[in-house]
């Protein structure tokens, strides 16, 4: 059989495993090596064939692993406050977060803009790398008002939910507004996701109020594209669009 036929071959066997339920999600694959040998061909074929799995978004690699089959994607709601770790709960996964970065900063331009606070005030940055059940599913970059989030970095923002923390604290929150693009995973985001360097991600940007309307968290998240889908309820269709500035800009400035 050509090499051309035989990836084709490869990739279908693999896809029928996966919907008849003969390989499960996050089962790893079998190797290249493995396949190689099953199907008598070249490492270049078996990974061709693989590479087209994951471009269907029916398999996702983590660098230095494996390749494993794709679950269903989370479902993730837009109009509502909820943390990860509350996310992750309801849908019986376990959350954790390794801490990239914890500590204060001065503002520029970007987070004093976000934050509405004045250039050169300090603000608290929290980076996290989240993960569900082990596996990278997003970066957050997370500049709090220091004003109203003094002694968060006291707390364990490892294994505890950074908005079960604030609202012990008797801080009321609220939704303001959230904005949402797709972009390509750069170096370090690939790295941090262990992901393929331009895999797609979704970039989120969050705002969140207290009810008096003060800015108390602003968030800048990279999600991986093979493992969520967001949604949006609406009522009614006479609506206004609205432009915001990229939030792959602003992730830049506080990478």
């Amino acid at each position: 059989m050509q090499e051309r036929s035989l990836y084709k071959t490869i990739r279908d066997d693999l896809l029928r495993a996966i919907e008849n339920g003969s390989l499960q999600p996050d089962q790893a694959l079998p190797s290249e090596r493995e396949l190689c040998q099953r199907y008598g061909t070249s490492r270049m074929t078996a990974r061709h064939a693989v590479a087209e799995l994951e471009s269907l978004g029916s398999v996702y690699r983590i660098q230095g692993k494996g390749t494993f089959v794709s679950g269903r994607k989370l479902i993730q709601p837009l109009m509502q406050v909820s943390g990860f770790t509350e996310d992750m709960a309801k849908r019986g996964k376990k959350a954790s977060s390794q801490i990239l970065f914890a500590g204060e900063k001065k503002a520029d331009a970007a987070i004093a803009r976000g934050l509405r606070i004045a250039p050169g005030e300090p603000y608290i940055l929290i980076r996290r790398l989240r993960l569900a059940d082990g596996v990278p599913m997003a970066i957050e970059n997370t500049a709090l008002n220091a004003s109203l989030c003094r002694g968060i970095l006291d707390t364990d923002l490892k294994n505890h939910s950074l908005y079960a923390e604030l609202t012990s604290r008797g801080l009321a929150l609220k939704t303001g507004d959230q904005y949402m693009e797709a972009s390509l995973a750069n170096a370090a985001q690939a790295r941090l996701l262990a992901i393929p360097e331009g895999a797609p991600v979704l970039l989120i940007e969050r705002h969140v109020t207290n009810p008096e309307g003060v800015t108390v968290e602003v968030t800048y998240s990279a999600y991986r594209g093979d493992s969520y889908r967001f949604y949006i309820e609406f009522d009614g269709v006479n609506r206004t669009d609205t432009v915001s500035t990229s939030p792959g800009g602003i992730l830049d400035n506080i990478n």
